[in-house]
C-alpha cells in the first residue's frame, strides 16, 4: 500500500474524511487482471508485465472502524488479499439540534466522539465538558451551560486526544430576545384612558398591542 500512509495487513490507520482514497502496488508473475476495494473496481496501470498501480478514489467510511478489504485477482485467476482497518474520528452534536433557537442564556450541548484514540478533552464554547466513556469505545461528552449571546451563536468546539491530535467542529444556536410585557387588556386601557392623554394611550396600544378586538 502506498496510501493511506501505514495501512498493512492486520493493522489500523486513522482518518478524519468520510472517504478515504487508495492507492497501491499489485504484482503476480501471471500478471494483474483486477484489482477490487471491499467490492468496488480500482483503476489500475501497468508498471511492468507482471505488476500494477491501483488506485480507487472517495471510498465511503463509516464512524468508528471499518475493514477495508483489498483483493488482487491474476490472470491465471490465482487470488491475493489484503485486509487493514480504518478508524474514522467523528463528532457529532445530539443535543441542540442544528439550528436550534432558545430564549435561555445558556444551552446544554451533549455529543458523541468517536474514533478517537484516547480522548483527553472535550470543549465547547470556552466551557470543558464532562466527559463518558462508553463499552464502544465512544466518548460522551456534555457541557451543561455553555453561555449564549442574543442573536445567532456559532458555538465552537473541539476534541484532544492523549497523543495531541484536536479535531474541532460547530453548532450553530439562535437566543431570541426574552419576551416583552403582555398585551393591555380592555380595563388596562380604559383605565389609561382615565388618567393619561389619549396620544400616550394610543403611543402604549402601539407598543405593546391589546388582547382584545
Amino acid at each position: 500500500m502506498l496510501e493511506p500512509a501505514g495501512a498493512e495487513e492486520g493493522k489500523t490507520v486513522s482518518a478524519l474524511d468520510p472517504t478515504l482514497h487508495l492507492r497501491g502496488i499489485a504484482s503476480q508473475a501471471s500478471g494483474i487482471a483486477s484489482v477490487s476495494v471491499n467490492g468496488q473496481s480500482a483503476f489500475f496501470k501497468p508498471l511492468a508485465p507482471q505488476t500494477v498501480e491501483f488506485d480507487l478514489r472517495d471510498l465511503p467510511l463509516g464512524s468508528g472502524v471499518s475493514a477495508v478489504v483489498i483483493v488482487a485477482t491474476a490472470t491465471d485467476k490465482s487470488v491475493g488479499q489484503m485486509t487493514f482497518k480504518v478508524s474514522r474520528s467523528e463528532v457529532r452534536v445530539l443535543e441542540p439540534a442544528a439550528g436550534s433557537e432558545t430564549i435561555e442564556a445558556t444551552v446544554k450541548v451533549r455529543g458523541l466522539a468517536s474514533g478517537f484514540p484516547e480522548v483527553e478533552k472535550v470543549e465547547v464554547g470556552g466551557q470543558a465538558a464532562t466527559l463518558e466513556r462508553r463499552q464502544d469505545g465512544a466518548v460522551a461528552f456534555e457541557a451543561a451551560s455553555v453561555p449564549l449571546t442574543i442573536g445567532p451563536n456559532t458555538l465552537q468546539g473541539y476534541v484532544l486526544t492523549r497523543s495531541g491530535v484536536r479535531q474541532e467542529f460547530k453548532l450553530a444556536v439562535t437566543r431570541k430576545p426574552p419576551p416583552g410585557p403582555p398585551a393591555l387588556s380592555l380595563a388596562e386601557v380604559e383605565n389609561a384612558l382615565a388618567d393619561l392623554p389619549k396620544k400616550r394611550v394610543a403611543e402604549m396600544v402601539e407598543q405593546y398591542g391589546v388582547d382584545f378586538e
